[in-house]
């Protein structure tokens, strides 16, 4: 898969014949899988090669200003998923001031029609483009008429009724709801990090931790989560060897943390992992947070946790 980071990179080496949709895709939920499908399927119908325009940023954080837009997965996690799908081409362009002043004639004029040069065009059912969100499916279907781009809108998919959003997914994530999430994503619950330093304490209790970087990527409730991990060099390096581990999510009320963070022990590992990243698969939480009386108390409690994960590891993996 190629990544377009910017359009004059697009230009040095477009890919041939590009059927194109666009969108945020956070999640890329079965909703997104499934107009991706879609797009694939023509791009064999015609002997193009799928393109995805996606954005860096959440428009709702520039459109919004100062809004710290929770985030399914990082962009870095969803390019990961999309190169599963086979999708041959994703363009990256920065959600700022100028393209969100952008009328939909502007955007399709000139992104869709003279940077991209494409043909063809898949408009997911309830996507938009343009200043404010104007561009509908009957304007770009006019659009592509007069300009020589044949427009297709994309089919509904319904979940339970309604048409599957990434909303809802976040909603259930905050909820912790983590297996219905799982569903509606089509695979288990999980995000993408970056291991950073930490203050040392989980090392200097016996069970040292490898903290994330989470960016503005939303989490679950706060306590002690079972989990599936999988450290990597590179973010797009393939997962080779999985580990059952523990990850805390809190404020570490024991040792007065203040600052929510996120942290993962690896019951059995040694070695310097830090700036490799780390594949989270979120099973069920296995307690709240809580704050103990002395370190001890503490040290105590997650020997109990490391055990209990052994027990229920005995019983079947728990995603």
């Amino acid at each position: 898969m190629k990544i377009y980071s910017s359009l004059s990179q697009w230009n040095q080496e477009p890919l041939e014949n590009p059927v194109l949709t666009l969108g945020v895709f956070d999640g890329v939920h079965l909703g997104h899988q499934d107009l991706i499908r879609q797009q694939k399927e023509w791009s064999s119908q015609v002997g193009g090669q799928a393109l995805i325009l996606t954005f860096t940023r959440h428009p709702q954080s520039v459109l919004q200003k100062n809004l710290a837009f929770p985030l399914i997965q990082t962009i870095e996690h969803r390019l990961r998923i999309f190169e599963e799908l086979a999708v041959e081409g994703v363009l990256l362009l920065p959600f700022d001031q100028e393209l969100a002043l952008m009328t939909p004639e502007e955007f399709f004029r000139k992104i869709i029609c003279q940077e991209l040069q494409c043909h063809y065009f898949l408009l997911g059912y309830d996507s938009r483009f343009g200043y404010q969100g104007r561009g509908d499916f009957p304007l770009a279907l006019n659009l592509g008429k007069a300009n020589g781009v044949e427009v297709r809108q994309g089919k509904v998919f319904l979940w339970e009724g309604k048409p599957l959003s990434s909303s809802m997914i976040r909603n259930s994530i905050q909820k912790g709801q983590l297996q219905g999430a799982g569903r509606m994503l089509g695979r288990p619950y999980s995000f993408l990090a970056k291991i950073i330093k930490g203050q040392g304490m989980g090392r200097k209790l016996g069970f040292p931790t490898a903290n994330l970087d989470l960016q503005s990527i939303l989490v679950p409730p706060y306590g002690v989560y079972m989990v599936e991990v999988a450290i990597l060099p590179h973010w797009q390096s393939p997962i080779k060897k999985s580990y059952s581990a523990l990850m805390n999510i809190g404020v570490r009320p024991t040792i007065n943390g203040g600052k929510r963070q996120v942290e993962v022990h690896i019951p059995h590992f040694e070695g310097d992992i830090y700036g490799q990243y780390l594949h989270v698969a979120v099973g069920p939480k296995i307690r709240d947070e809580k704050k103990f009386q002395s370190l001890e108390e503490l040290e105590d409690q997650i020997q109990k946790d490391c055990q209990l994960l052994e027990e229920l590891l005995k019983e079947g993996k728990p995603f």
